[in-house]
């Protein structure tokens, strides 16, 4: 039969400012149609409020504190069936000594929670914490499909 080699949807992303050849897609992370940070109302995305959040480009390896106004309605594109990629909350302990510090961070494109903390490992985001570089230890990062 003829089944179509990929589908596309308009969806309310975060736009990331990850720099990207010309012609290339900007990279992005979707949003859920509900969540703490917002709810989609019609063809609008409504912010629950002002937030400011750290999303993580897997892509590039980059983390980037961004608002609402980073909002914008996106074509993602992805294979057949495949449904929109879930937006994953990261809650990551600082493994650097005597450090502690948590930080919450927000991604999504990658198919499960086993690819994201493998690809944090393998990419090691820079994540500035205290004065140190944050230390991404396997044991001390945890995540949540936000739904």
């Amino acid at each position: 039969m003829n089944e179509p080699l990929i589908t596309f949807s308009h969806e309310h992303s975060v736009i990331l400012p990850c720099s990207v050849p010309e012609g290339e897609m900007q990279c992005s992370i979707p949003l859920p149609h509900q969540s703490h940070l917002g709810t989609y109302e019609g063809q609008d995305y409504r912010p629950t409020h002002d937030w400011q959040a750290s999303f993580l480009c897997l892509r590039h390896g980059r983390v980037y504190v961004c608002s609402p106004h980073s909002i914008h309605l996106e074509l993602q594109v992805r294979g057949p069936g495949q449904p929109v990629s879930p937006l994953w909350q990261v809650d990551a302990l600082c493994g650097h000594e005597r450090c502690g510090a948590i930080h919450t961070l927000y991604t999504a494109k990658m198919p499960d929670w086993p690819s994201i903390v493998q690809r944090i490992l393998r990419i090691e985001p820079k994540l500035s914490c205290s004065g140190h570089d944050f230390v991404w230890r396997e044991e001390l990062i945890s995540g949540s499909q936000v739904a």
